[in-house]
């Protein structure tokens, strides 16, 4: 009797809550200030919570009274909300205060996820994108967020099992295709749910299927093919924005006059850009000799961005560069600082630029370039061409992440020279991706070819990459075989690195150190080098080891150590941030297990040091040696590189060796003054 009463006060306390929130709900934003005077203190912060669509003190600039305090724990009630308003509960709210509350739950959750994967924290994305898909199981973005995190991760292959459960299950279970196939398609598969659909005709009877249909061909950019599922039923099952990207796709493919069976359409937009406006640049103006702009994903902690300060400082350490504009488009919360230079460093972000074309245009034009380039999946190349527009540069160094959209809209805008840099193979090297990223991987390969190749960009355009093995890589992938690659190597400033003089060798020392410095990424193989750290001490039981890194997979590492009893055998330091000679300093042999590498960081760093290098055959790897005998390059298996670390240990001479000629070869190789020579040539100011 208790017990049922009890639940009869909980309930009516629930609809008060409900009818409270709905109240506040309907006022004005202005006037809700006012509820904090009538309505208990939890019941307000739970209703403000309702409008918080994560970057909290935007969205709540309109509220003057909120402490600092009180704004900081609003994502913790934005939690409870969550777990208050969800199933019974939430369906005391009236139907139309509902649908709000859901909004702002899976906003919050979005703008979290999104701000996760930027600082590449793959396990927050994961547990966002996870709580998201309760609430929105066929929402396409919580489902880019969960491949992304789960690929970071090193856990891609489970989606991908994922995915093959459920095309083996639309097989057998006729009366779920719909839904499946759903699944399978915003998981981000459209190749797979396109196939599926293919092998039963009978399916595309059902105006939702056809929907399904016209949103693979949209995901794949396949806007020709779609012409015959469309028809007014099929209309009311695509979402605006998916209509308004089947009606830019279509008008893009009359207006540039390109195949409506092409497997990508977005390729031959590129090429009618490169042919309308190549020969007849968009702005007459004259560009500023002798400066240059960087394009970068961003400047987030990691080897390529470091390279890409280094080589941001190497130019503005010569006269011959006037000024030094970077251009990116994320600001993680961990990213390189660069040096005050005062006017002759100039940065900006791509989204600051906005993605409407600024540039004085004809109506055709700038319709071409506003609308048709989000609808190929080439949005950045508005603002691009508003960057170049503003600051003219003479050169336009593309670094990562942008190579396709950087190089379309240098050469549009008339760019004397243009440099697309390589830093690392090509992406497919780096393990498994969902198709939609496969299919932009794809997709820069093939924008990049046509470039290349294109009569008018001949002498405007090359191409460079850190080492021989990267540039064969991207000339493969690219079809660029006949065009010349400028290899500029990484630059090691030893006094910046702290690491001029590597410490004395010890020819007594027993207890040998092994270490490492990487990423705890899927792509370093992380878990390989703990396999091989435990074949090593099954047979030198004294040897420890040290590994430097952090990342998403830092936390199955600390598992799998403490899992297979070689604790006391590690230390595991995590981020390094200063002070990573000391480190290194520690180490006796530095070893390497990663599966792709184009020219690494961490390699020339340990030779710098005097360490020998063991590492697996992958990539430029054998080109980072200072010499040929300097490191022992071998199979990528935990048994080969062990036997070549306890090779290393027992051959003392050999590490002697290395510690005296090692550090002297590195700082020729790879001084700022040999990179500054190659930058200047594939600028073309070597005269």
């Amino acid at each position: 009797m208790q017990s049922s009463r009890l639940k009869y006060y909980q309930g009516l306390s629930n609809i008060k809550k409900a009818n409270q929130i709905r109240f506040v709900l309907l006022l004005p934003k202005p006037l809700q200030t006012i509820c904090e005077y009538f309505l208990e203190p939890a019941i307000y912060r739970v209703v403000i919570n309702c409008y918080v669509p994560g970057a909290v003190e935007k969205s709540l600039c309109w509220i003057e009274g909120f402490s600092s305090k009180q704004l900081k724990q609003i994502p913790e009630h934005l939690k409870r909300l969550e777990t208050e308003l969800s199933d019974n509960n939430l369906q005391l709210l009236p139907k139309c205060i509902i649908k709000p509350v859901r909004w702002k739950i899976l906003e919050f959750y979005y703008q979290s996820g999104t701000q996760a994967l930027r600082r590449r924290d793959y396990e927050c994305a994961l547990e966002y994108s996870s709580q998201a898909t309760k609430l929105a199981p066929y929402n396409t973005k919580f489902w880019n967020i969960r491949s992304r995190a789960l690929f970071g991760l090193g856990r891609g292959a489970s989606l991908n099992r994922y995915i093959n459960y459920l095309a083996n299950v639309v097989t057998f279970q006729d009366w779920i295709q719909v839904k499946l196939i759903e699944r399978i398609l915003v998981c981000g598969y459209p190749q797979t749910a396109h196939r599926k659909i293919a092998a039963h005709p009978s399916l595309l009877k059902r105006r939702n299927m056809r929907a399904l249909q016209v949103r693979c061909h949209n995901a794949m950019r396949q806007f020709g093919l779609m012409r015959d599922y469309l028809d007014t039923e099929v209309c009311e099952h695509l979402s605006s924005a998916q209509r308004d990207l089947v009606n830019n796709g279509l008008s893009m493919l009359e207006h540039c006059n390109i195949k409506f069976n092409s497997d990508d359409n977005s390729i031959e937009f590129a090429e009618y850009l490169l042919t309308q406006f190549t020969t007849k640049p968009l702005s007459n103006d004259s560009f500023h000799p002798h400066t240059v702009m960087i394009l970068t994903h961003s400047m987030g902690i990691g080897g390529s961005e470091r390279q890409t300060k280094n080589i941001i400082n190497t130019l503005i350490s010569t006269k011959k560069v006037n000024k030094v504009y970077l251009l990116v488009k994320e600001e993680p919360e961990h990213i390189f600082k660069l040096a005050n230079y005062g006017e002759r460093l100039v940065q900006f972000n791509v989204n600051d630029l906005g993605y409407v074309p600024q540039i004085r245009l004809n109506n055709q034009v700038y319709l071409m370039l506003g609308r048709y380039c989000r609808t190929a999946g080439l949005r950045d190349i508005a603002p691009i061409l508003n960057a170049i527009e503003k600051f003219r540069p003479e050169v336009v160094h593309i670094r990562n992440g942008m190579h396709a959209e950087g190089a379309l809209a240098a050469l549009v805008a008339g760019v004397p020279r243009v440099v697309v840099h390589f830093g690392s193979m090509i992406r497919e090297q780096h393990g498994a991706a969902t198709e939609l990223e496969k299919l932009r991987f794809r997709q820069v390969r093939k924008i990049l070819s046509v470039c290349a190749k294109h009569p008018a960009c001949n002498e405007r355009l090359v191409f460079s990459a850190n080492s021989h093995a990267a540039a064969q890589s991207w000339s493969r992938a690219c079809d660029l075989l006949n065009k010349r690659f400028h290899i500029i190597p990484n630059i090691m400033d030893c006094k910046a690195l702290g690491m001029s003089h590597p410490r004395i060798f010890d020819r007594t020392k027993k207890d040998i150190t092994v270490g490492g410095v990487f990423r705890m990424v899927a792509v370093k193989d992380p878990r390989l080098w703990i396999e091989t750290a435990h074949w090593v001490i099954a047979k030198r039981p004294n040897t420890k080891f040290i590994l430097v890194g952090d990342g998403p997979m830092l936390a199955q590492i600390e598992r799998m150590i403490d899992a297979w009893g070689l604790r006391k055998h590690f230390e595991v330091a995590g981020s390094v941030t200063q002070g990573l000679a000391g480190y290194l300093a520690r180490m006796d042999i530095f070893l390497l297990s990663t599966r792709s590498e184009s020219m690494p960081n961490s390699v020339l760093e340990a030779q710098l040091m005097g360490l020998p290098v063991i590492a697996p055959d992958v990539g430029g790897l054998r080109e980072a040696l200072a010499a040929d005998d300097t490191g022992m390059i071998t199979h990528r298996t935990a048994s080969d590189l062990a036997q070549a670390v306890i090779t290393a240990i027992d051959n003392i001479s050999w590490r002697q060796d290395i510690r005296t000629r090692a550090p002297a070869l590195i700082k020729t190789r790879f001084s700022v003054d040999a990179a500054l020579r190659k930058l200047m040539s594939a600028y073309n100011w070597d005269e």
